[in-house]
């Protein structure tokens, strides 16, 4: 179902108007963050045992890494610079909202950042069709399945979608691990206002998360509400496939195509190195 509707949004993108298209990302932005939330209902203490030292290094590992890679390909292939950060902080944290975050940050042109939120959505609709057909031909557990997606997708809504497609019980180390990740957009941005001497947007930094945490502290502190919360966490996860329908019905070739194939083959590849080295250290650990 999820896979489907990705495809159905892709298909009524081609008819959409522009702005249509505009308030469709908007909403799939709001909706992504609200399922998150929704998700949280179901997560108990014992789910993040599979938090541990080692998958916390992979997390920090993993974005250090594709941050420092982004950079040099970037330098390699002559990239311009706002479109090569931009591309790289979605790849290595949260997709669109780190793009959102950083963007006026470096004072990126509107066409840059067009171009940048074009290459990854695409890539994570590519990664809905791609990762769960890799997950199951290698035999992955559910929860190196959730690890590999919290680690190498993109987007929220692309990570639980994602997740969904391969099984229920990698939904929860996925979105667990996708949080943690989505935390260094913090410092980052931080970082990034230092060395540019722009003050940060408060707007841009993940709220969410804190929402998400009161979620989860109130499963554990009032018990008495679990057949509520488990409504809510089903409720939650049948709606995950709304923001991957609206993410299908933002995609545009037109917007993909504008910055020219660079900006695409650049995110490709930085996602492939991504993708490919984190499945490997999951695999072979």
């Amino acid at each position: 179902m999820t896979l489907l509707s990705l495809i159905i949004g892709i298909v009524i993108s081609f008819v959409l108007s522009p702005l249509l298209k505009k308030k469709s990302g908007q909403l799939f932005g709001f909706l992504s963050k609200a399922c998150v939330i929704g998700l949280g209902f179901g997560l108990h203490i014992e789910d993040f045992e599979v938090v541990d030292l080692h998958r916390i290094g992979m997390i920090v590992g993993g974005v250090v890494i594709t941050i420092a890679m982004g950079y040099f390909l970037g330098r390699l292939m002559r990239m311009s610079a706002s479109i090569a950060t931009l591309i790289t902080v979605g790849t290595a944290i949260c997709g669109g909202s780190a793009i959102g975050t950083v963007a006026p940050l470096i004072r990126s042109k509107r066409q840059d950042v067009v171009v940048a939120l074009a290459c990854i959505f695409l890539l994570n609709s590519v990664a809905m069709i791609i990762f769960p057909i890799v997950g199951r031909a290698i035999g992955l557990s559910d929860s190196m399945f959730g690890l590999w997606a919290g680690i190498a997708i993109h987007d929220t809504s692309g990570v639980i979608g994602t997740a969904a497609l391969f099984s229920e019980a990698s939904i929860k180390t996925a979105v667990i691990i996708k949080a943690i990740r989505t935390l260094f957009i913090v410092p980052v941005a931080i970082g990034i206002s230092v060395l540019s001497r722009q003050k940060s947007d408060p707007n841009g930094f993940p709220w969410f998360l804190g929402l998400l945490l009161v979620v989860i502290g109130g499963v554990q502190i009032f018990p008495s509400g679990e057949p509520v919360f488990q409504l809510v966490y089903g409720f939650a996860k049948q709606m995950t496939v709304v923001p991957v329908f609206l993410l299908g019905t933002s995609f545009s070739a037109k917007e993909t195509e504008a910055g020219g194939v660079r900006p695409l083959i650049f995110a490709s590849l930085l996602w492939v190195i991504v993708a490919a080295s984190s499945l490997g250290v999951i695999f072979f650990r």
